[in-house]
């Protein structure tokens, strides 16, 4: 696993009054860096939190998804043998996901 690109910390969603969702690092300060806005005036208010949601556990399912492909191929490739990966294999799918993710291809 590489080193992380992306804002660290705790994200997290943050609604102010009756402003857009918008995604924040919980960086413990009064102020808090603002990610993203998961906002649309033509997206139902159900869609905006379910996407304010899903992209506030990014970093989470991120290293959760890379911890799961490195046992999935700890445990598919006997130790000291080479992967042998194909495009058609899920692990090397998911590596290649998590390559785009970290924008180490690019």
């Amino acid at each position: 696993m590489s080193e992380t690109k992306h804002t660290a910390g705790n994200w997290k969603i943050s609604q102010y009054d009756e402003s857009p969702e918008m995604i924040v690092v919980d960086n413990g300060k009064e102020v808090e860096t603002v990610i993203a806005y998961a906002y649309e005036k033509d997206v139902p208010k159900e869609e905006r939190e379910a996407n304010a949601r899903l992209i506030s556990k990014a970093p989470e399912l991120l290293e959760a998804f890379e911890k799961l492909v490195f046992i999935a191929c700890d445990r598919c490739v006997p130790q000291g043998e080479l992967p042998e990966c194909s495009a058609e294999c899920h692990v090397y799918r998911c590596k290649q996901l998590i390559i785009k993710a970290r924008g180490e291809n690019e």
